[in-house]
């Protein structure tokens, strides 16, 4: 993973916002799943972490891939594409796992490769298109950020997701 954040990356991220007055709410983790950039608000972000072996666990949906150790803590594994609908990818070098906090859990989420730590201007972000057939507490999407694409050129889309709507379902 190199030229990706790393844990130590998020860490600095969120003591700079805090020194700086930035809120952490509008920074946030960007990754890919397939050719699509994602992004997650990198306070509730704890680490990032390569492949470990996961423990499958009956009776758990298809894309909640086990269960890992991490550090003495049991954590749930979502596959991030699947979670979304998408068709499960085959996972390479790159592919990773983002462990975040969703109030008091932890959970990771598979994804193919991480990108950067950003921070989203308001005027920057767009909310998401209206979908008349999804209910308000089922939609992923809390905004869509337009961002200066790789090497300053074009346009980045990045969907932003709420990570309290992709967790694990009881």
């Amino acid at each position: 993973m190199s030229n990706t954040p790393t844990t130590e990356d998020i860490l600095t991220a969120k003591a700079a916002a805090s020194e700086g007055g930035i809120e952490t709410n509008h920074q946030y983790l960007t990754f890919r799943l397939e050719q699509q950039h994602y992004g997650v608000p990198i306070n509730c972000v704890e680490q990032i972490i390569n492949m470990p072996p996961i423990i499958e666990v009956p009776g758990y949906p298809a894309y909640a891939k086990g269960i890992v150790d991490l550090r003495g803590s049991i954590v749930p594994i979502i596959d991030l594409r699947m979670r979304l609908g998408r068709t499960e990818g085959e996972y390479t070098e790159r592919t990773c796992i983002v462990i975040m906090r969703i109030g008091d859990q932890q959970q990771g989420y598979i994804v193919d490769e991480v990108d950067a730590v950003v921070v989203v201007n308001d005027s920057q972000l767009e909310p998401p298109p209206h979908m008349k057939d999804v209910a308000e507490d089922k939609r992923y999407l809390t905004g869509i950020a337009r961002l200066p694409g790789d090497n300053g050129v074009g346009e980045k889309i990045v969907l932003c997701l709420e990570p309290s709507k992709i967790e694990l379902e009881d």
